[in-house]
Protein backbone atom coordinates (compact mmCIF):
# COMPACT_ATOMS: atom_id res chain seq x y z
CA UNK A 1 0.00 0.00 0.00
CA UNK A 2 2.82 2.44 0.79
CA UNK A 3 4.40 1.87 -2.62
CA UNK A 4 1.05 2.44 -4.34
CA UNK A 5 0.61 5.61 -2.30
CA UNK A 6 4.05 6.79 -3.38
CA UNK A 7 3.08 6.44 -7.04
CA UNK A 8 -0.21 8.28 -6.48
CA UNK A 9 1.15 11.18 -4.42
CA UNK A 10 4.64 11.73 -5.89
CA UNK A 11 6.06 13.16 -9.08
CA UNK A 12 7.87 10.93 -11.55
CA UNK A 13 11.63 11.40 -11.63
CA UNK A 14 11.58 12.63 -15.24
CA UNK A 15 9.60 15.74 -14.24
CA UNK A 16 12.24 16.77 -11.70
CA UNK A 17 15.30 15.73 -13.69
CA UNK A 18 15.09 14.51 -17.31
CA UNK A 19 16.22 10.92 -17.84
CA UNK A 20 18.04 10.71 -21.15
CA UNK A 21 19.48 8.23 -23.58
CA UNK A 22 22.83 9.29 -24.96
CA UNK A 23 24.80 8.53 -28.06
CA UNK A 24 25.39 5.23 -29.82
CA UNK A 25 28.54 5.48 -31.93
CA UNK A 26 27.61 2.91 -34.57
CA UNK A 27 31.27 1.83 -34.55
CA UNK A 28 32.75 1.35 -31.08
CA UNK A 29 36.03 -0.01 -32.42
CA UNK A 30 36.65 3.30 -34.13
CA UNK A 31 35.45 5.79 -31.53
CA UNK A 32 35.95 4.19 -28.10
CA UNK A 33 39.02 3.36 -26.04
CA UNK A 34 39.94 2.78 -22.41
CA UNK A 35 41.58 5.88 -20.96
CA UNK A 36 44.97 4.17 -20.54
CA UNK A 37 45.08 3.38 -24.28
CA UNK A 38 45.29 7.00 -25.42
CA UNK A 39 47.75 9.86 -24.98
CA UNK A 40 47.15 11.78 -21.76
CA UNK A 41 48.07 14.95 -23.66
CA UNK A 42 45.00 14.46 -25.87
CA UNK A 43 42.59 13.54 -23.06
CA UNK A 44 40.50 16.20 -21.28
CA UNK A 45 38.67 15.23 -18.09
CA UNK A 46 36.95 18.47 -17.10
CA UNK A 47 35.23 19.87 -20.18
CA UNK A 48 32.05 21.78 -19.27
CA UNK A 49 30.15 22.13 -22.56
CA UNK A 50 30.01 21.01 -26.18
CA UNK A 51 31.57 24.16 -27.64
CA UNK A 52 34.48 23.98 -25.22
CA UNK A 53 35.23 20.44 -26.39
CA UNK A 54 35.04 21.26 -30.09
CA UNK A 55 37.14 24.43 -29.71
CA UNK A 56 39.86 22.66 -27.74
CA UNK A 57 42.91 20.80 -29.00
CA UNK A 58 41.84 17.61 -27.21
CA UNK A 59 40.60 14.47 -28.95
CA UNK A 60 39.44 12.16 -26.13
CA UNK A 61 36.77 12.77 -23.49
CA UNK A 62 35.31 10.54 -20.73
CA UNK A 63 32.17 8.63 -21.61
CA UNK A 64 29.58 6.89 -19.43
CA UNK A 65 29.40 3.32 -20.69
CA UNK A 66 27.36 1.70 -17.93
CA UNK A 67 29.39 -1.13 -16.48
CA UNK A 68 28.67 -3.52 -13.63
CA UNK A 69 26.84 -2.97 -10.37
CA UNK A 70 28.39 -0.06 -8.53
CA UNK A 71 26.72 2.67 -6.46
CA UNK A 72 27.69 6.31 -5.92
CA UNK A 73 30.84 6.63 -8.07
CA UNK A 74 33.02 4.68 -10.47
CA UNK A 75 33.04 2.61 -13.67
CA UNK A 76 34.92 5.49 -15.31
CA UNK A 77 37.12 3.72 -17.82
CA UNK A 78 35.89 4.58 -21.33
CA UNK A 79 36.83 7.60 -23.45
CA UNK A 80 35.32 8.80 -26.72
CA UNK A 81 37.00 10.39 -29.74
CA UNK A 82 35.11 13.68 -29.88
CA UNK A 83 37.25 16.29 -31.59
CA UNK A 84 35.76 18.22 -34.51
CA UNK A 85 36.63 15.52 -37.06
CA UNK A 86 35.10 12.70 -35.03
CA UNK A 87 32.15 14.86 -33.97
CA UNK A 88 31.27 15.36 -37.64
CA UNK A 89 31.59 11.62 -38.23
CA UNK A 90 29.34 10.82 -35.24
CA UNK A 91 26.67 13.16 -36.59
CA UNK A 92 26.39 10.77 -39.52
CA UNK A 93 26.81 7.56 -37.51
CA UNK A 94 24.91 5.62 -34.86
CA UNK A 95 21.97 7.57 -33.43
CA UNK A 96 23.34 11.02 -34.44
CA UNK A 97 24.25 12.46 -31.02
CA UNK A 98 20.90 12.89 -29.23
CA UNK A 99 20.71 15.50 -26.42
CA UNK A 100 24.22 16.69 -27.31
CA UNK A 101 23.56 20.13 -25.81
CA UNK A 102 23.59 18.39 -22.39
CA UNK A 103 26.85 16.50 -22.83
CA UNK A 104 29.51 17.31 -20.19
CA UNK A 105 26.96 18.45 -17.59
CA UNK A 106 26.93 16.99 -14.07
CA UNK A 107 24.74 13.89 -14.28
CA UNK A 108 23.54 10.79 -12.50
CA UNK A 109 24.27 7.70 -14.55
CA UNK A 110 23.41 3.99 -14.55
CA UNK A 111 23.87 0.94 -16.77
CA UNK A 112 20.88 0.15 -18.94
CA UNK A 113 21.49 -3.61 -18.87
CA UNK A 114 22.40 -5.42 -15.67
CA UNK A 115 22.09 -8.89 -14.22
CA UNK A 116 22.29 -7.39 -10.72
CA UNK A 117 20.32 -4.72 -8.86
CA UNK A 118 19.89 -1.16 -10.04
CA UNK A 119 22.75 1.17 -9.12
CA UNK A 120 23.26 4.86 -9.83
CA UNK A 121 26.45 6.96 -9.75
CA UNK A 122 27.35 10.64 -9.81
CA UNK A 123 29.51 12.04 -12.57
CA UNK A 124 30.78 15.57 -12.32
CA UNK A 125 31.19 17.80 -15.35
CA UNK A 126 33.23 16.36 -18.19
CA UNK A 127 31.38 13.18 -19.23
CA UNK A 128 29.41 12.28 -22.34
CA UNK A 129 26.56 9.85 -21.71
CA UNK A 130 25.71 6.95 -23.99
CA UNK A 131 22.92 4.58 -24.90
CA UNK A 132 24.39 2.06 -22.42
CA UNK A 133 25.32 4.50 -19.66
CA UNK A 134 22.19 6.63 -19.47
CA UNK A 135 21.86 9.94 -17.64
CA UNK A 136 19.60 11.91 -15.34
CA UNK A 137 20.39 15.63 -15.22
CA UNK A 138 19.03 17.54 -12.25
CA UNK A 139 20.44 20.97 -12.98
CA UNK A 140 21.95 21.62 -9.54
CA UNK A 141 24.26 19.68 -7.27
CA UNK A 142 21.98 19.56 -4.21
CA UNK A 143 19.11 18.01 -6.19
CA UNK A 144 21.52 15.52 -7.76
CA UNK A 145 22.63 14.36 -4.31
CA UNK A 146 19.02 14.05 -3.08
CA UNK A 147 17.97 12.02 -6.13
CA UNK A 148 21.09 9.85 -5.94
CA UNK A 149 20.28 8.96 -2.33
CA UNK A 150 16.75 8.00 -3.32
CA UNK A 151 17.68 5.98 -6.39
CA UNK A 152 20.27 3.93 -4.48
CA UNK A 153 17.78 3.14 -1.71
CA UNK A 154 15.59 0.12 -1.06
CA UNK A 155 12.56 2.31 -1.82
CA UNK A 156 13.63 2.96 -5.42
CA UNK A 157 14.62 -0.70 -5.79
CA UNK A 158 11.11 -1.76 -4.78
CA UNK A 159 9.49 0.73 -7.15
CA UNK A 160 11.70 -0.33 -10.06
CA UNK A 161 10.85 -3.98 -9.44
CA UNK A 162 7.32 -3.11 -10.62
CA UNK A 163 8.29 -0.66 -13.37
CA UNK A 164 11.16 -2.67 -14.87
CA UNK A 165 10.96 -6.34 -13.81
CA UNK A 166 13.54 -7.43 -16.43
CA UNK A 167 17.31 -6.83 -16.68
CA UNK A 168 16.81 -3.55 -18.59
CA UNK A 169 16.54 -0.12 -16.98
CA UNK A 170 15.74 2.28 -19.81
CA UNK A 171 15.55 6.04 -19.37
CA UNK A 172 11.76 5.76 -19.71
CA UNK A 173 11.51 3.17 -16.95
CA UNK A 174 13.77 5.01 -14.51
CA UNK A 175 11.98 8.26 -15.30
CA UNK A 176 8.75 6.79 -13.88
CA UNK A 177 10.23 6.22 -10.43
CA UNK A 178 8.22 8.23 -7.83
CA UNK A 179 9.99 11.10 -6.10
CA UNK A 180 8.53 12.95 -3.13
CA UNK A 181 10.29 16.27 -2.66
CA UNK A 182 11.21 17.07 0.92
CA UNK A 183 13.03 20.38 1.53
CA UNK A 184 13.41 19.42 5.20
CA UNK A 185 15.21 16.15 4.42
CA UNK A 186 17.04 17.32 1.31
CA UNK A 187 20.14 18.54 3.17
CA UNK A 188 20.33 15.43 5.34
CA UNK A 189 19.96 13.06 2.41
CA UNK A 190 22.47 15.11 0.43
CA UNK A 191 25.02 14.93 3.24
CA UNK A 192 24.65 11.15 3.47
CA UNK A 193 25.00 10.83 -0.30
CA UNK A 194 28.17 12.94 -0.19
CA UNK A 195 29.65 10.64 2.45
CA UNK A 196 28.84 7.59 0.33
CA UNK A 197 30.38 9.23 -2.74
CA UNK A 198 33.59 10.03 -0.82
CA UNK A 199 33.88 6.39 0.28
CA UNK A 200 33.22 5.14 -3.27
CA UNK A 201 35.78 7.56 -4.73
CA UNK A 202 38.45 6.37 -2.27
CA UNK A 203 37.67 2.76 -3.15
CA UNK A 204 37.70 3.40 -6.92
CA UNK A 205 40.96 5.35 -6.77
CA UNK A 206 42.71 2.51 -4.95
CA UNK A 207 42.89 0.48 -8.18
CA UNK A 208 44.85 1.12 -11.38
CA UNK A 209 41.68 1.36 -13.51
CA UNK A 210 41.15 4.82 -11.99
CA UNK A 211 42.88 7.73 -13.70
CA UNK A 212 43.37 9.22 -10.21
CA UNK A 213 45.16 6.12 -8.90
CA UNK A 214 48.33 6.96 -6.98
CA UNK A 215 49.25 3.96 -4.84
CA UNK A 216 47.89 0.61 -3.73
CA UNK A 217 46.11 0.72 -0.34
CA UNK A 218 48.15 -2.24 0.93
CA UNK A 219 51.31 -0.18 0.46
CA UNK A 220 50.43 3.01 2.38
CA UNK A 221 54.02 3.93 3.07
CA UNK A 222 55.06 4.05 -0.58
CA UNK A 223 54.47 6.69 -3.19
CA UNK A 224 55.38 7.28 -6.81
CA UNK A 225 58.78 8.67 -5.85
CA UNK A 226 59.52 5.37 -4.06
CA UNK A 227 59.13 3.46 -7.28
CA UNK A 228 55.37 3.05 -7.78
CA UNK A 229 54.26 4.17 -11.22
Amino acid sequence: ESIMEAFRMSEPLRKIAPTLQGLATGDNDRFLRCWWEVSSEKLKYDCRCLNEALDSDYKWFPMNKGGGYRKWFGNNETVLAFDQENYNALLQSGNHLPSRELYFKEALTWGMITSSKFSMRLNGCGFIFSNAGLACIAGDHETSLYLLGLMNSAVASAALSFIAPTMNYTNGDVGKCPVRSSPVKKNKVGALSSECIDIAVTDWDSFEVSWDYSRHPLLPGMSKKDGLK
